[in-house]
């Protein structure tokens, strides 16, 4: 019985450090490397003027997204939470959104939602 519990103690401290090193993963910048529309492509004309002062993202250990433009003025300010199992955030701001993420590497991210899916590259 004991090993049975020491067992199902080692499986919750396994997933807990595994989600806590995935979330610690993504603080800091982040710039754009890639957007792909899905659906509609006439959103790709919305989105380009919008990028076009966009510089690059920052995730902060409060749990802050943090949006600068390319003379690294604060463009917006939102707060983020992460799912149970780390593979979403929940960003909270003027408009509440879920979003995907994947951890590709230390150095690259991917973000998805229902109308684009974004991969970041470590600034």
């Amino acid at each position: 019985m004991k090993t049975k519990n020491l067992i199902v103690i080692l499986l919750f401290l396994m997933t807990f450090l595994i989600s806590c090193q995935s979330e610690s993963d993504i603080y800091g910048k982040w710039s754009i490397e890639d957007v792909q529309m899905k659906g509609n492509t006439d959103d790709i004309a919305i989105l380009g003027p919008a990028l076009s002062d966009f510089s690059y993202y920052e995730f902060t250990e409060n749990n802050e997204l943090l949006l600068y433009d390319s003379k690294d003025e604060l463009l917006q300010k939102e707060k983020f939470l992460f799912s149970e199992d780390g593979s979403e955030l929940l960003i909270k701001g003027s408009v509440d959104q879920v979003v995907k993420i994947k951890i590709i590497s230390e150095t690259e991210i991917k973000l998805e939602n229902e109308g684009c899916i974004m991969k970041l590259k470590r600034k």
